[in-house]
């Protein structure tokens, strides 16, 4: 039988979601192995892993359970976070 994705559109903002989460964790990782005083704080952690893993996971639901054109929306609105994410992975402007 096997899982059937009910909106294609949705892959995309799920494998860019879910590169940025595994992304993430090795920066957090990379930062606690140096065992600085205060870092990684709750803060960078929910920054870099948890609103990637949150909006991974609403891509997910979306490619599972959105209909086609309710799909194609949702995978665009799901798309712009990144922009303001990657403001702050890069630095801004």
């Amino acid at each position: 039988m096997g899982i059937k994705l009910r909106s294609r559109s949705a892959l995309i903002p799920l494998a860019l979601w879910s590169a940025v989460t595994v992304l993430g964790v090795a920066l957090v990782g990379g930062v606690s192995d140096q065992q600085a005083p205060g870092y990684p704080n709750l803060a960078q952690v929910i920054y870099y892993v948890g609103v990637p893993g949150l909006l991974a996971s609403a891509a997910l639901l979306t490619a599972l359970f959105a209909g086609k054109n309710g799909g194609r929306l949702l995978a665009f609105v799901l798309l712009l976070p990144g922009l303001i994410l990657f403001f702050g992975f890069t630095g801004g402007v």
